[in-house]
């Protein structure tokens, strides 16, 4: 029996990653997979900094999802009958990271991914975001006001941000 269609299940499993926290469940047939920012300046940095593209996706949010690709993958082969539907949430860098993970797991999972982000950076460029627009159908991205610090200089590099974004505010 699948150690995540146990009892288990309803318990998150978590992967502490350089610069970002992982954590994982299936239940009823959706895996749930988040990814949570690091609380550690200094790895938050060494991701961060890394801004140059390489394909068209920021290089340290691609080395961070390459980081940790194999054991996701792992977890979504062992537990391939029992998945459904696929539901990603990320915070922070954490959003980017998750971002990335779904544009090189779509072809990988034969089922439906859903990815909401909050106040996360954007990770590609305009034809990469074109490409993970097309291959992720069900995407919400939000941002708590405007972030003249995340947004600016990305935009001056080179990145697409989301089409769908919105806004939200704390009442």
């Amino acid at each position: 029996m699948d150690p995540l269609t146990t009892a288990s299940a309803k318990q998150f499993h978590s992967l502490n990653m350089k610069g970002f926290e992982i954590k994982y469940r299936i239940l009823k047939k959706t895996l749930f997979v988040e990814f949570h920012p690091t609380e550690n300046l200094l790895d938050w940095l060494s991701v961060r900094l890394k801004y140059k593209k390489r394909n068209g996706v920021h290089t340290g949010y691609l080395k961070s999802y390459f980081a940790c690709s194999k054991e996701l993958q792992n977890v979504i082969k062992s537990n391939k009958d029992a998945i459904c539907t696929v539901e990603v949430i990320g915070f922070g860098i954490g959003g980017a990271i998750a971002q990335v993970f779904c544009l090189f797991m779509a072809d990988a999972i034969d089922q439906p991914i859903k990815i909401i982000t909050y106040d996360s950076p954007t990770p590609f460029n305009q034809l990469k975001r074109e490409e993970f627009d097309t291959l992720i159908n069900i995407q919400e991205h939000y941002i708590f006001g405007f972030d003249l610090i995340g947004t600016l200089p990305i935009k001056l590099f080179g990145y697409a941000f989301p089409k769908n974004q919105r806004d939200y505010r704390i009442v």
